[in-house]
């Protein structure tokens, strides 16, 4: 298959093409080069992109609904407003990535790597985030209802005002997340470690905390219902929500 004269296929050099509004759908570019590639609004449904470097790309507006991008680099890619629904991320780097106001509806990112990424106001409903390494991103009033997030690296994660309802995040690591107007209810996080985290003015009901480290936690003007804090392993140094100590 050819495109504007470039081979398009398997293991081809696409590094700095321009790839504007190409029409991608369901070809096999596994380990290709596309670094720096202008890739905006691409049709890429179903493409098979696995292995593929795409480092710094352009994928602006792109469709990558069902995409395969397993163990791709996408490290520094331009993916705003990008769809990604039922993505393939498995295994992805996407360190420094913007991913704003982009949908990933159930997309699988276990193991992925989006230290640094911007997701801010991102769809992330029903998205496989098991195992992540997600220090430092940034969800900022992103969709994450049902979410799972067992045993993510979320340290350091900015999570402002984030939906979490119905989250599965079971050991997962949010140690200095800020949390802040975040709202939670039915949100899983045992043996979770919360230590130093921001949880002031969020919106706590039916929060599962069974063995989670809250210790030096900001509760402060949290509303919470049908949530014990009790169960915690510890609340050393915390601030409860009525600004008292424990």
């Amino acid at each position: 298959m050819k495109f504007k004269g470039y081979d398009i296929g398997p293991g081809v050099d696409l590094q700095q093409v321009n790839l504007f509004k190409a029409e991608l759908r369901n070809v096999d570019l596994s380990r290709a080069t596309l670094r720096e590639a202008d890739l905006t609004q691409a049709y890429l449904q179903w493409a098979v992109l696995n292995g593929c470097d795409l480092r710094g790309a352009i994928l602006r507006s792109a469709d990558l609904r069902g995409v395969d991008l397993q163990a791709a680099d996408l490290s520094g890619a331009e993916m705003f407003e990008a769809l990604l629904l039922r993505a393939n991320l498995k295994d992805a780097r996407l360190e420094e990535a913007n991913l704003v106001w982009a949908d990933l509806g159930n997309a699988d990112l276990s193991g992925a790597v989006l230290c640094g990424a911007n997701l801010s106001r991102t769809r992330l409903q029903n998205c496989n985030f098991s195992g992540a390494d997600l220090r430092e991103a940034s969800f900022y009033g992103s969709n994450m209802i049902q979410s799972n997030l067992k045993r993510a690296d979320l340290r350091g994660c900015d999570l402002r005002s984030a939906d979490l309802l119905w989250a599965d995040m079971p050991d997962a690591n949010l140690a200095g997340a800020d949390l802040r107007h975040a709202r939670l209810t039915g949100t899983k996080l045992r043996r979770a470690n919360l230590q130093g985290a921001n949880l002031a003015g969020a919106y706590m009901r039916g929060v599962k905390l069974l063995d989670a480290d809250l210790r030096q936690t900001n509760l402060e003007g949290a509303r919470i219902a049908e949530t014990r804090l009790r169960q915690a392993y510890r609340l050393d140094g915390a601030i409860l929500p009525d600004g008292g100590r424990p």
